[in-house]
């Protein structure tokens, strides 16, 4: 795990040692603004986000996954 910075909020976060943000441009091309198509994001603005029933589904798949 490497450390890394909430997209939301900016609070630090650990994330995977693999990942890096991908773009889908430069910002000037879409309304991403630049901003990461696979941003990371702290366990509270993930909640505020996609809802805390998003979450316990995501967690649920992933444990089923390994």
């Amino acid at each position: 795990m490497k450390d890394w910075k909430c997209v939301a909020c900016g609070c630090e976060i650990k994330v995977e040692d693999d990942y890096e943000p991908e773009y889908c441009c430069s910002g000037k091309d879409c309304g991403c603004m630049g901003r990461p198509i696979n941003p990371e994001f702290c366990n509270e603005c993930e909640i505020k986000i996609f809802g805390e029933q998003a979450i316990k589904e995501r967690d649920n798949n992933e444990l089923h996954n390994t």
